[in-house]
Formats: C-alpha cells, structure tokens, sequence
C-alpha cells in the first residue's frame, strides 16, 4: 500500500518506494523534470521528486487538492497535450459497498488549479484524447461504456456526450478500465473482470 514501481526494460532494473500510507492511485511522469512526478495520494494531487538513482523521495509537496468528501479517494489520471491532468474519484470501497454517483471528474492545471468537469461518476476510469485534440474519451466503469466528448484543448473543457461503444450490449465479459490510445487513433479498454 502507498508504494510506486518503476520497471526500465532497458535495464531490466525494478524498483519501488513507498510514498505514503495510504493507496497510490495514480504516477504520472512530469515533462522537462527529471525524476518529478505527479501522484495520487486519497484526495491530493502531490508532486514528488523521486531520485531514480538512489531510490530515495527527495522533496514532496500537494500541489492540490479535490473538494470530494473524506469518503472518496482519487482514482485514474492522465494528462492531455498540453500538460493539463485529467484525474477522476470514486467511493474508497470495493464491490457492493462503492456508491454509485458519489465521484466526480476533474481537471488540473498549475495555473488554473482544479476544475471540476463532470459529476455523477461512480468509478472515473480511462481517459484518452485524440491526436488532433478535437476528441476525448472516458470510461466511468459502472455504465459499461466508453464515452466521447468534444474537447476544447484551449479552454480545457469536454461537452457533447456521445457513448460509441456499450461492453454489456456487445455482450463482452467485464467492466471497462483504464484505456489508451496508440498512434493509428485506436481505443485500447482494459477490462477489470473480463476474459
């Protein structure tokens, strides 16, 4: 519990380091930064310097955080091109005992601190923006769906709610988890559950 891995294939060196107490939702590698990364640590956005080398946390600071209630945790994040982090929350519970609708779905950028963009979100999941910033999609993985926004990357804003693909009506096992997209435009869906 609270500890990062990091694996370099080049390597083949593998290393870990426990940052808190608590579960770490999410590490995202900061640009231009050696050895800096973004996490998610219950509800705070915290940056932390991590020394690869030495396998040591130098500095660690909450750059912010969400204004969910104490009984939500942070979940998936990702951050879009121009460096803004997609981050969502759900209950901090397992199978029956989440509460559906309790999360919400939120933006953050250094300068415009949290934006909330969605509400309703009972498990926020994947995320995943086209290359021509014009699309953005998510996985809130109750609903069995991936869902398709337009995305404004100037304002930092998704708007018109289209779903384009329903896992329970294609009869696929599982719920939909986190996603990327590779460089032919293609939707990768990790299914928690699935086959």
């Amino acid at each position: 519990v609270g500890k990062i891995h990091m694996y370099t294939p080049a390597t083949k060196r593998a290393i870990s380091i426990k940052t808190w107490d608590g579960p770490t939702t999410f590490i995202v590698p900061v640009k231009g930064r050696k050895d800096h990364f973004v996490v998610g640590e219950k509800l705070n956005v915290t940056l932390i310097h991590w020394d690869l080398k030495m396998n040591k946390i130098i500095s660690k600071r909450i750059l912010d955080t969400v204004p969910d209630p104490p009984t939500n945790r942070l979940n998936d994040a990702k951050c879009d091109s121009r460096g803004r982090l997609w981050l969502g929350t759900m209950t901090n519970a397992n199978g029956d005992d989440i509460v559906a609708g309790a999360g919400f779905f939120y933006s953050y950028a250094p300068k415009g601190g949290l934006k909330l963009q969605l509400k309703n979100v009972t498990i926020s999941n994947g995320i995943a923006t086209s290359s021509d910033n014009k699309k953005f999609w998510y996985v809130d993985s109750t609903k069995y769906t991936v869902d398709q926004y337009d995305f404004n990357i100037d304002k930092g804003e998704i708007s018109n709610l289209k779903t384009i693909f329903d896992v329970k009506k294609n009869e696929i096992p599982g719920l939909p988890d986190g996603m990327t997209i590779d460089t032919d435009g293609n939707l990768w869906v990790a299914l928690f559950g699935g086959a």
